[in-house]
């Protein structure tokens, strides 16, 4: 038992919450509106940090939030713009019963892959990325931000998102990267769409499928898709970053912030 508020907070497990919250959604949109879901979504979040303030007797910040409270508002973003849940004209009515019916099964563990993916760059990630480490456990590279901001010229970046591992090939890459992993040296030759990577006996590649095999140890292989730049598909891929605006929902992750401060 305790009387710290802020010791109650740093209990909150964010993960389990999204999927309590994303699980009752897909309940709420079978008997509504899509509208109504989404602002049930966003009240839920609204609500909590509302409460909070109320309790510690004072008007705290959203980006000062304590704890696991501090990633309510990013996870109420990635629901709202989630595959199961944005209003997307060009989006089939298969793919949302598909992602709908996707958070009915899923485990806490994926689910919460499956609302914000894992970003990586391949190409600038820290040589021992791929490889063991003194206990035998894998290294991985580091995660980035859901933000196009990321996507430098020349760089091989990957998103998994629990179902997936979406793989953005940039016009500029380095033919020698191309060819180790792709097995094709020139952009224009790199096989786009459900591939495999080609050339497994490359240093290179061995270590990007020893990171794929760790993100995937608890789950079904993922299919593998390639998305090169300027490729139709693009928009596949980039509807994967979160921050940044969409088609589907005209703001940004900051945009976001900026009006969830002024709603409370």
């Amino acid at each position: 038992v305790s009387t710290s508020i802020n010791a109650v907070i740093q209990t909150i497990d964010i993960d389990t919450y999204t999927c309590i919250v994303a699980k009752m959604a897909v309940e709420k949109l079978l008997n509504t509106k899509l509208s109504e879901t989404k602002d049930s979504i966003l009240t839920r979040c609204i609500n909590i940090i509302t409460a909070y303030r109320q309790i510690v007797g004072q008007s705290v910040d959203i980006n000062s939030l304590p704890g696991p409270l501090q990633f309510l508002p990013l996870f109420t973003f990635a629901l709202l713009k989630h595959t199961a849940f944005r209003s997307d004209k060009e989006q089939s009515s298969d793919e949302r019963s598909a992602a709908l019916n996707m958070i009915r099964m899923m485990p806490i563990n994926k689910l919460r892959i499956y609302v914000y993916p894992q970003f990586f760059c391949l190409t600038s990630m820290a040589a021992e990325c791929g490889t063991l480490d003194d206990n035998g456990n894998i290294i991985m590279p580091q995660l980035l931000d859901l933000n196009s901001q990321h996507l430098v010229s020349g760089g091989v970046f990957m998103i998994y998102d629990s179902e997936n591992i979406w793989v953005w090939v940039s016009k500029t890459s380095d033919p020698n990267f191309l060819l180790q992993v792709f097995g094709k040296s020139d952009f224009q030759n790199v096989e786009a769409g459900y591939v495999k990577f080609a050339c497994e006996n490359t240093e290179i590649s061995q270590r990007i499928t020893r990171i794929i095999e760790k993100l995937t140890i608890h789950s079904a292989k993922p299919r593998l898709i390639v998305i090169k730049q300027s490729d139709p598909y693009e928009s596949k891929f980039f509807a994967n970053l979160i921050h940044d605006r969409s088609r589907f929902l005209q703001k940004s992750y900051y945009e976001f912030v900026g009006e969830l401060r002024q709603t409370l």
